[in-house]
């Protein structure tokens, strides 16, 4: 590595980083889920708190939804860090849902290509089918479901990482 610039070691350096964060949340992602709850839990409180502080002292007549939309704030955030399990479960929840009723529309749009006698619609349905099965899945055990989408995002850090850095020392 000679003749490299400060630019490409801070670039190699972000690149470890990201590889580091991935080996991270792909080893423990129960604790790297439950900090990043954690840490959203607090900015939101932290905003809150600081909206509503901000309004009672200043009194601004042009924003009258400022106090409210800073109290509401402060209450997600207090709720974000009593139960983080609850909040991490819950977006499984949702995104357990969505799958599942974008598999039912996928389903009935398979039903549509058969009856139209349209190609393709055999692996439409099959796909819709494993859209629902997932969304159940999903939601049959969504905190489960929200470590292994933490683990995904773990292995793709580490892959961005270790290209990035084969890129960068191949200069």
């Amino acid at each position: 590595m000679k003749d490299k610039s400060k630019d490409t070691y801070v670039s190699i350096l972000k690149a470890l980083v990201v590889v580091l964060a991935g080996v991270i949340l792909l080893v423990n992602p129960g604790g790297s889920l439950r900090t990043a709850v954690k840490v959203f839990g607090t900015g939101v409180l932290a905003y809150g708190i600081f909206t509503s502080v901000s309004q009672l002292l200043s009194r601004d007549e042009r924003q009258p939804g400022a106090l409210t939309a800073g109290l509401t704030a402060a209450a997600v955030g207090a709720v974000v860090l009593i139960a983080p399990g609850f909040v991490s479960g819950s977006f499984s929840v949702l995104a357990g849902l969505v799958v599942m009723i974008g598999g039912v529309k996928r389903f009935t749009d398979a039903l549509a290509l058969r009856a139209a006698n349209e190609r393709g619609w055999v692996l439409a349905l099959v796909l819709a089918v494993v859209c629902i099965a997932l969304g159940v899945l999903i939601l049959a055990n969504p905190f489960g479901a929200a470590l292994s989408v933490v683990k995904l995002v773990g292995i793709v850090g580490i892959y961005y990482g270790l290209t990035a850095l084969v890129r960068l020392l191949r200069k």
